[in-house]
């Protein structure tokens, strides 16, 4: 498993070797966004940043911020740990209007991911 970054840094791959075909094989950006957005919640989770009741529920009020391209993966893992999901627009000011938005609304945590495909 390795990243491979592009020329100017800000975006890359990750990309895994495949046994049994012998290649390199790249995985797909939406499903990389997806683990760091499972890795980022089940962390603050984990930590006690989020506090959930005795079923995992949470009891902190929370919300991922996401652009309509995203992938509807999130969207599943968002349930999976009962946070809300909203989406804004594309365009990294609709994503942090939109957080912004929810902060004023009393969540206390707010992830912006702003998916570029």
């Amino acid at each position: 498993m390795g990243y491979v970054p592009d020329c100017d840094g800000d975006r890359g791959n990750v990309v895994v070797y495949d046994e049994q075909t012998h290649r390199a094989m790249i995985i797909g950006a939406q499903e990389v966004f997806s683990v760091c957005v499972i890795a980022e919640l089940a962390h603050l989770q984990w930590s006690g940043k989020i506090d959930v009741d005795k079923n995992g529920n949470p009891l902190t009020k929370c919300a991922v911020v996401v652009n309509d391209p995203t992938s509807l993966m999130v969207n599943e893992i968002c349930s999976c740990f009962g946070v809300e999901i909203h989406s804004s627009e594309v365009g990294e000011a609709n994503v942090v209007g939109l957080a912004k938005k929810l902060r004023d609304q009393v969540f206390h945590f707010i992830f912006l991911f702003h998916f570029i495909s």
